[in-house]
């Protein structure tokens, strides 16, 4: 028995001394930063436990780590029971309730009647938690340290507790949108449903002070009990339309694009869900969802969009101009930041490129549309310019922009295909989405301008019955973009490098379609004094002759000699730029490095 380890009694400052000097006696050393106040703690844990000391979550543990906890809220504002299970999560990675009974040598139980510690840390953003089955809560969760709030324990730093206080519809959206991203999360694990659900319920009652929360009980949205096992219902939708809106611009929203089967306890359940909202909407949506119009005036029962009613009854503290503004800003090229640059072409393309110039002047511009709507024709004009690479197609866009003082929206084909199923289909609506309302908001519309778009308006693959999603995907891009070029009121261009593998469909609803051909002899040596301002017109001509080169050839030339120029500290001369020419091609018959159609 002397062998035992004396059980001390707790709950006075000798008591406190006692496990003072115990803890020293066991190599402890009072805490100096962050980390190690964690350190300890774990470690006064596992000293207690190896002693078979007797101890639950209250002052038969607090006093023994009362100095760290003390020192610990130096950085971070914790309640004793807070600063244990933040110091064992901090210790460890993804651990669960299990876990964290088997480091205290408790029951299960014991740590649930603490429960409400662990979800105040969650409150506080101290901790972060997933779920092996990210549509079950409980059995499987488990907690890890956010990467700020370790960067700050790293760095001995203070832990900024955030804020829930919503003191703005715009921070309430801030915080709806980062809801709706994390239980819509492709990668990896995400927020829990139930989890989301309690969370949504949270921030809507720390809104209530918000003009917003008013109108959602005033209208019965607001109601997050009676989900039953779908865990979603009229609430959490219209809180997702709004979301869609005011976080992604988004006007018009297809059904799909709710993720309703992300947002429900089962898949399932989000596909009846789904199906339900195409044959009718909610008798609580009346006058606040409808579904879409098309231009056409055809009406798209998978596609919905919020009334004028629901925006001014609803979303009236936002400026929702400023924000489309901002988005504006964001995908736009200005035409007062497009440098001007002289482009010399062959004749043919000249009178195309000046042709076109002209008629997208904006008055030209307006009184062409209005004489073809009169005629009840589109007043869109889609444009393609095709040829090889570096013959000026692209700036030549910028330049016509400029001239005719129009922005450019300039669509990012990478993302476009989206290597997630069902995110580039959203992406494309989308992109056409904002540049319609974009156009109807501007004095001069912008140009929606498709670079390098072999990508996407190539041939479609027909007849592939059993095609993979990657076909079924381009397919659907490619039908959607046909779609929104029949009723396209704006400009729209398109670049490509491969006529000859263009889709007919898209061939037709190209109205202007101007083919770019490598410079011709004048052209050449035009293009050889303009962009090497020291060469004579003899020497010009000397390159133009000698060397059958792109307008884009050309300018890497003029960039090497421009970069010799520099290093050398002196004028290239007429050899070295020729040295140069014969080190552009990769090879050095330049008829056979003709590519795509040119061959």
């Amino acid at each position: 028995m002397e062998n035992q380890p004396k059980k001390l009694e707790f709950g006075n400052p000798e008591h406190i001394a006692k496990v003072k000097v115990l803890n020293s006696k066991n190599g402890l050393k009072p805490p100096e930063t962050f980390g190690q106040a964690i350190r300890n703690i774990i470690d006064i844990i596992k000293i207690l436990t190896d002693n078979n000391t007797k101890f639950n979550l209250d002052e038969s543990l607090f006093n023994h780590i009362n100095d760290e906890i003390t020192f610990l809220n130096n950085y971070v504002s914790l309640t004793p029971c807070e600063a244990v299970f933040f110091s064992i999560i901090a210790n460890d990675e993804n651990i669960t309730l299990n876990n964290i009974s088997d480091v205290l040598e408790l029951r299960r139980i014991e740590v649930l009647e603490q429960f409400s510690s662990i979800e105040s840390l969650f409150a506080k953003h101290l901790i972060e938690k997933s779920s092996g089955n990210r549509y079950r809560s409980g059995r499987s969760d488990s907690y890890a340290i956010p990467g700020s709030v370790r960067d700050a324990i790293s760095k001995n730093e203070k832990i900024k507790i955030k804020n829930n206080k919503i003191s703005s519809l715009d921070d309430f959206f801030d915080e709806i949108g980062n809801l709706f991203r994390a239980i819509t999360n492709p990668y990896g694990d995400s927020l829990a449903v139930e989890d989301f659900r309690k969370e949504l319920e949270f921030l809507v009652t720390s809104g209530k002070h918000l003009h917003f929360v008013k109108q959602l009980k005033k209208y019965n949205l607001n109601d997050f009990e009676d989900i039953e096992h779908t865990e979603v219902n009229e609430t959490i939708i219209f809180l997702q339309m709004c979301n869609l809106l005011v976080n992604q611009n988004m006007k018009t929203v297809q059904i799909s694009e709710l993720e309703l089967q992300d947002l429900c306890e089962s898949r399932s359940y989000g596909r009846r869900i789904e199906k339900n909202l195409e044959k009718n909407l909610p008798v609580v949506f009346e006058g606040l969802i409808e579904y879409y119009c098309k231009p056409d005036g055809i009406g798209d029962r998978d596609t919905l969009t919020l009334t004028k009613k629901c925006k001014e009854e609803f979303l009236s503290e936002i400026n929702l101009v400023e924000k489309e503004n901002e988005f504006a800003k964001k995908h736009l090229t200005k035409s007062l930041k497009i440098q001007a640059k002289e482009l010399f072409y062959n004749d043919k393309e000249e009178r195309q490129v000046k042709e076109l110039s002209a008629l997208l002047q904006k008055d030209n511009f307006a009184n062409i549309c209005g004489k073809l709507k009169s005629k009840g024709m589109r007043a869109g004009f889609a444009c393609l310019f095709y040829g090889a690479p570096g013959t000026g197609k692209t700036e030549s866009v910028y330049q016509i922009a400029k001239q005719t003082e129009r922005d450019i929206m300039l669509v990012d084909i990478a993302k476009m295909k989206s290597m997630w199923y069902g995110e580039s289909e959203k992406i494309i609506k989308n992109l056409f989405d904002n540049y319609r309302s974009i156009a109807a908001n501007s004095e001069n519309a912008p140009i929606l301008f498709f670079n390098e778009a072999d990508a996407i308006i190539n041939s479609r693959k027909e007849g592939n019955v059993n095609g993979g999603s990657i076909d079924k995907t381009e397919n659907a891009i490619q039908n959607i973009i046909l779609q929104e070029m029949e009723t396209l009121e704006g400009i729209l261009i398109a670049t490509t490098n491969l006529a000859v593998n263009l889709d007919k469909a898209f061939e037709r609803r190209f109205l202007y379609k101007i083919e770019f051909t490598k410079p011709q002899l004048q052209a050449r040596a035009l293009i050889w004094k303009s962009i090497i301002k020291e060469l004579d017109e003899n020497s010009a001509r000397i390159l133009a002759e000698k060397f059958d080169f792109s307008g884009g050839q050309i300018e890497n030339i003029a960039r090497r000699y421009a970069v010799d120029s520099i290093l050398s500290d002196s004028s290239a001369g007429i050899e070295k730029i020729i040295r140069f020419c014969e080190e552009e091609t990769l090879l050095k018959n330049d008829k056979a490095a003709k590519i795509g159609f040119f061959r």
